[in-house]
């Protein structure tokens, strides 16, 4: 009889191991897709919504427009540069800096108009509706208000964006 009691305890116990084995596995399995469903649910939730073709060409546009702004105040910052370095040369300001000013790509002008105590510029680009302009002198032009000397004031399809 224990020989026989102890097989079937034998046999028991490897069904049990068996089961045991087997309940793991599936339960790794299981809890492994949980994770993965509950991951990608929170990355769903976490994550930007997808850009639409449209908002990505409005991006585009607006990203172009800020670069030609960029661009024009940069020119005129070196058209500022180039006309200090002229009037320290010859005590007086011109309107044609020949090669002391290298050109942007996009950017029209400058426009330099000579005034009595200064200068004043202006230029655009091929890539937004705007116009930047400058002046430097002790009396302001009437054509952009509020603007100090030496730093460009840009006006035009929504300027009011750019400080």
């Amino acid at each position: 009889m224990p020989v026989r009691q102890l097989t079937w305890s034998a046999l028991g116990a490897f069904i049990v191991v068996g089961a045991v084995v087997w309940w793991r596995a599936h339960f790794r399995e299981t809890v492994q897709r949980a994770r993965d469903v509950a991951s990608v649910t929170a990355s769903e939730l976490i994550a930007a919504p997808a850009e639409s073709v449209p908002d990505g060409a409005v991006y585009q546009r607006f990203k172009a427009r800020r670069a030609a702004v960029d661009s024009m105040r940069l020119m005129l910052r070196r058209l500022a540069a180039a006309e200090s370095n002229y009037w320290a040369d010859s005590t007086k300001f011109t309107t044609n800096l020949g090669t002391a000013l290298h050109s942007i790509g996009g950017v029209v002008g400058p426009t330099i108009q000579i005034t009595q105590d200064g200068w004043w510029a202006w230029v655009s680009s091929t890539y937004a509706l705007m116009t930047c302009k400058m002046y430097v002198g002790t009396r302001p032009e009437t054509t952009f208000p509020n603007a100090k000397p030496g730093e460009p004031v840009c006006t035009g399809e929504h300027a009011a964006t750019y400080p």
